[in-house]
């Protein structure tokens, strides 16, 4: 048992050592955007029901740091504040499918092509996405106008509570490099917290117990993408969380292109997020919205196989070198900041629950 645990955490370990300083960079990153793109900038171009409001909403959610909990909010306001139906859908879409934060960590442990591939399959996802949805969802629900709040940090009703306060005065006074900062290491890296050590153990799990070649010669490549769609259209997946662990499966044979899938589709058809989708956009734009991504993701996964096979790539034996090749010397300075940045965000969100009792 004590073996098997050691092996578990030898592996996790490894992960950190290949990810860490490309998720703290990607971080670093996205709090700067966080800082440079202001929410009412983002609310007036996205409304109305126009084909260039719904190109915007893909191009201007892929970067942003938003999870696929905390998109669900910020949908919400766009939508209360004239947002139409397809700029909203593209948005919900691109958002959480990709960002700064995740597309750094897909550098860290996959080639090139997967990490290009990635955020340009969920921009174009997300376009196609939002046209379906403009052109032939049935009438939205109603959504009572209001004044827009997005200027707010949003959260999930299950995030700490430093996510749900508003900006303090002095903020806008600091430092554009000390105002980025600190929302990287605080509501940035709390969003990702949680999710982002259960991939990291994940993958570590993946690396220790799953055998080599599992989904290797013996798996269809029409069963690995089932799987992927399985997998990850009904469970919350966060984009820069699943990242590990898609990078753990593809090391033991899985097929980048099905990793590539569950990657794309995951962030985006969680249950909770289709909920909303229901709520915001009305059944048939629910299901427009479900067979857009779901058939976007197989078409970018195919997409993958076809572009390493025409370069004479070899994503395998890259994302294994990654996982297990030789340590830099500032490696475990990055893995060891990250450990302790997750694990201070992940005792803030049990101190409430211990307080109660």
């Amino acid at each position: 048992m004590s073996e098997g645990l050691l092996l578990v955490a030898q592996h996790t370990w490894q992960v950190l050592l290949a990810s860490s300083g490309w998720i703290l960079l990607g971080l670093m990153l996205a709090g700067l955007m966080e800082e440079l793109i202001p929410r009412r900038w983002i609310e007036r171009h996205l409304a109305g029901e126009s084909f260039a409001a719904t190109i915007k909403a893909a191009l201007i959610g892929a970067p942003l740091p938003l999870c696929s909990c905390s998109v669900l909010p910020a949908a919400a306001a766009l939508r209360r504040t004239g947002a139409g139906r397809g700029p909203t859908a593209a948005f919900l879409v691109s958002t959480p499918e990709t960002g700064v934060d995740s597309i750094s960590t897909t550098y860290a442990l996959f080639d090139p092509i997967t990490t290009l591939l990635r955020p340009l399959a969920a921009v174009l996802s997300a376009m196609g996405t939002g046209l379906l949805v403009s052109k032939y969802g049935s009438p939205a629900p109603a959504m009572a106008q209001q004044e827009p709040a997005m200027d707010a940090t949003t959260c999930c009703a299950d995030e700490a509570t430093e996510h749900c306060v508003e900006k303090k005065p002095e903020d806008s006074h600091a430092p554009l490099f000390q105002r980025s900062l600190r929302k990287a290491l605080g509501p940035l890296s709390a969003d990702l917290a949680l999710w982002l050590s259960v991939g990291l153990v994940l993958a570590g799990l993946a690396g220790a117990l799953l055998p080599d070649n599992l989904l290797g010669g013996n798996t269809s490549l029409v069963a690995q993408y089932g799987l992927a769609l399985i997998a990850g259209v009904p469970v919350y997946v966060c984009a820069t969380a699943s990242t590990p662990l898609a990078a753990a499966l593809v090391a033991k044979g899985m097929d980048p292109g099905a990793a590539l899938v569950f990657l794309l589709a995951g962030p985006a058809t969680n249950l909770a997020t289709l909920a909303v989708v229901r709520g915001l956009l009305g059944m048939r734009a629910t299901f427009l919205y479900l067979g857009s991504i779901t058939g976007g993701a197989v078409l970018a996964g195919l997409t993958l196989g076809w572009l390493h096979e025409r370069l004479g790539s070899t994503p395998l034996e890259t994302v294994r070198e990654h996982l297990h090749g030789e340590a830099g010397s500032a490696q475990p300075i990055f893995a060891t900041a990250l450990v302790l940045l997750l694990g201070y965000h992940l005792v803030r969100r049990l101190r409430p629950s211990s307080h109660a009792h």
